[in-house]
């Protein structure tokens, strides 16, 4: 009885990832084609330029021009409410090598989400086009792969129990044991790079930090 529940509870999982957006009107959404997988959570969109209702000319909507990268109607997207391992990081590179292989070259559809983060950088939730053109959620897959975390300022508590689950069944990166957060391995990063150095010894040779001639006697 508890396996026949522990697949009805899969089958539903999967079923969420795909047709989720249904709810969200026409407009809402956009679709093109992947031009780059940046990292585990980043990619760059080469958008599908609709026809221009009022002319017979072809446009980007205007409140896209600033995610346009350095190549005209491409997006630089990060992908909302996950985090995936920075590239320098254990499984980095496996996060972006599986995204590559996923997506590629392959239409998506893209729906905004959240506030405007980095400048230039669109955060959304994306769908792909998979076997049969089925849409299957890219954000939601990732996190069930043990491909990446659910943020930390995520409210979403669906993605936050799908997580729970691959932790239990060490999936992905999880089969680490105890991998390191991408946030705490930025943080880490950061405070490397702006590390102050300590003159607490400059009494040692007798003059005050100030009256130093050289790096050597810091």
């Amino acid at each position: 009885m508890i396996i026949r529940n522990n697949r009805f509870w899969i089958a539903g999982l999967f079923g969420l990832f795909l047709f989720g957006i249904n709810s969200y009107s026409a407009d809402s959404w956009m679709e093109g084609v992947v031009s780059e997988i940046v990292d585990g959570d980043t990619i760059k969109v080469r958008l599908a330029i609709k026809p221009d209702i009022n002319s017979a000319s072809q446009y980007i909507p205007a409140s896209l021009m600033d995610y346009e990268s350095e190549m005209p109607g491409v997006v630089a997207i990060r992908l909302s409410q996950i985090d995936a391992p920075e590239l320098t990081q254990s499984y980095g590179s496996n996060a972006r090598k599986n995204l590559f292989e996923k997506i590629l070259n392959k239409k998506v559809r893209i729906i905004e989400e959240g506030q405007r983060g980095t400048p230039g950088l669109m955060s959304a939730r994306v769908w792909y086009y998979g076997e049969n053109n089925r849409l299957t959620e890219l954000n939601k897959l990732l996190v069930y792969e043990g491909m990446a975390w659910v943020d930390k300022f995520s409210t979403d508590e669906e993605l936050k129990t799908v997580e729970n689950d691959v932790k239990k069944n060490n999936r992905g990166l999880f089969a680490q044991g105890n991998p390191m957060t991408p946030w705490m391995f930025r943080e880490k990063r950061e405070k490397r790079q702006h590390k102050i150095p300590s003159f607490k010894n400059c009494a040692d040779i007798g003059k005050s930090c100030r009256k130093m001639e050289n790096c050597k006697q810091a």
